[in-house]
């Protein structure tokens, strides 16, 4: 298994909606992953959801996946930049896994195409002996707009996941993962909320272009 591999993207499945890719490397007993799905929503309303440190509620990412003791270690007022850690449960005889984190957001001003990255800092703060600290990780979402309006959404995983945990027992449990919440992200985006969710950093796809000061007409008394 360990010198097997394409290295190329091959489909694993597809259910309700979220096609799931994997990726086997010659030299690497872990494989990475990606999901990708359509949905209409904002981006505006995807970086709200995606940047929400609130108590959990019905529909929150939070609460999904069992998220606890989240912490923001900094943070930049316009949120593009989040430095955080956070602990999550991990069945029965295993060890909570934390997670000491930076999440970043972009956007292409051209294509409008959205990019949020969570990048593992491990070594960021001190270890804590409640759990195993997640080793690796560099989780990169892609949101691209189509000319039909969807939202097109790329989810990348390339993660380890510490301790004990056998190679074949994360290879089967994370493409299960990306199926059953990608096809709940946009109920998480269209919360009530979020409906007026809107950052000067962010070009909808159907918005006029923001004009800077640079650009303003000559005439226009600025």
């Amino acid at each position: 298994w360990l010198y097997s591999g394409s290295g190329l993207w091959e489909k694993e499945g597809e259910k309700n909606g979220v096609t799931v890719y994997g990726l086997k490397k010659p030299g690497s007993t872990i494989k990475k992953y990606k999901a990708v799905w359509l949905m209409r929503s904002k981006l505006s309303r995807f970086v709200m959801w995606a940047s929400d440190n609130t108590p959990p509620d019905k529909h929150s990412m939070r609460r999904e996946i069992g998220l606890y003791d989240l912490r923001v270690i900094e943070q930049h007022a316009d949120l593009r930049a989040t430095w955080s850690a956070w602990k999550v449960p991990f069945g029965p005889y295993l060890s909570p896994r934390e997670f000491v984190a930076r999440t970043q957001f972009s956007q292409n001003p051209v294509t409008k195409k959205l990019s949020y990255t969570v990048t593992g800092e491990p070594e960021r703060i001190p270890p804590d002996a409640c759990c195993v600290r997640i080793p690796h990780m560099i989780n990169i979402w892609t949101v691209t707009p189509l000319k039909t309006g969807e939202l097109q959404v790329e989810w990348f995983i390339d993660m380890e996941l510490g301790g004990n945990l056998p190679y074949f027992a994360q290879n089967v449990v994370m493409p299960k993962g990306l199926y059953g919440f990608g096809s709940r992200v946009k109920l998480f985006t269209e919360q009530e909320k979020y409906r007026n969710a809107r950052y000067d950093w962010i070009q909808e796809p159907d918005a006029a272009p923001r004009l800077t000061q640079a650009a303003a007409p000559a005439n226009s008394g600025s």
